[in-house]
């Protein structure tokens, strides 16, 4: 019997369906044409309960967005479990609806297939894998990396180490219930932490020198929709920060590059804590200067 590769596509709305379905379906010819692949499309703007074979091999099924992808991952991986047939070793491909607006999306393509069997088989998460340079915790766990949530390989068994994807935390520990302050007073997230997520999400500077393209000020007519947002970003590093705690090591399918992504990260640190950023045109006009 071939080994089995299981996809879980992750959709808000099937506005991109068609062509993700069609990224999915290449990956899996050109990396891995040897496994019996399936595809499991979890969509989150389908509230109530539905099962339906829209292909040979992809199955749709409603979702749960209370925390956008990782809670409707979640209901993916729980449709796995009940099937009971998945074996430990089966190939495990995380993704989701952005997965084509990535600016790296041509790296999806490149996986060599004996490689990354190699690595899932080494208890690794295989995607892109970015980084800091300053260590940052998060629930009591310190990072420094992590992996993009849209495109996730691993084995099935390593993914039941590392689930379920959404927080086991309620909201109330982990905001406040004021925008000014966004975070609860005694939420485990570190300063730095803190500090790196909200200036990302407000598009003000921080060490990573990062901004959300949809940043805004926190105030009381968005701070619902900037909750929801923030836990998606701590679900993806908290997923990678529990693979850290179970002793998981990451393989990174990005390009190399000169400087590699932790000289860079180094320079943006070093920018940032010297504010000689203000002095690079794309920052300043990135931070509204």
């Amino acid at each position: 019997m071939n080994r089995q590769l299981h996809v879980i596509y992750l959709q808000t709305t099937a506005k991109r369906q068609e062509e993700s379905l069609a990224a999915l379906n290449r990956i899996i010819a050109q990396t891995f044409p040897g496994l019996e692949a399936h595809i499991l499309v979890v969509d989150n703007a389908i509230t109530t309960p539905h099962e339906q074979r829209i292909a040979a091999n992809v199955t749709l099924i409603d979702g749960d967005n209370r925390c956008r992808e990782f809670t409707g991952m979640d209901r993916g991986i729980a449709w796995l479990e009940n099937r009971g047939d998945v074996p430990r070793d089966a190939v495990i491909l995380l993704s989701n609806d952005t997965l084509l607006r990535d600016i790296e999306a041509a790296d999806f393509f490149r996986v060599d297939g004996q490689y990354a069997l190699s690595q899932v088989d080494q208890d690794r998460l295989m995607g892109h894998v970015d980084c800091v340079v300053m260590p940052m915790s998060i629930f009591g766990i310190s990072i420094d990396h992590w992996v993009r949530s849209n495109y996730v390989l691993c084995t099935y068994g390593v993914l039941r180490k590392i689930a379920p994807l959404g927080l086991p935390f309620d909201d109330a520990e982990i905001f406040s219930a004021s925008p000014d302050e966004f975070f609860h007073p005694d939420v485990r997230l570190s300063r730095i932490y803190q500090g790196f997520l909200k200036g990302f999400l407000q598009g003000q500077p921080n060490l990573a020198l990062l901004s959300w393209p949809s940043a805004s000020r926190f105030r009381a007519d968005n701070f619902a929709a900037f909750k929801l947002k923030a836990k998606a970003i701590l679900c993806e590093h908290y997923l990678s920060a529990k693979a850290k705690q179970n002793g998981l090591e990451f393989a990174d399918i990005s390009r190399r590059r000169i400087p590699s992504k932790e000289a860079r990260a180094r320079i943006k640190l070093l920018l940032y804590l010297t504010a000689t950023w203000r002095l690079v045109p794309r920052f300043r006009r990135r931070f509204g200067m």
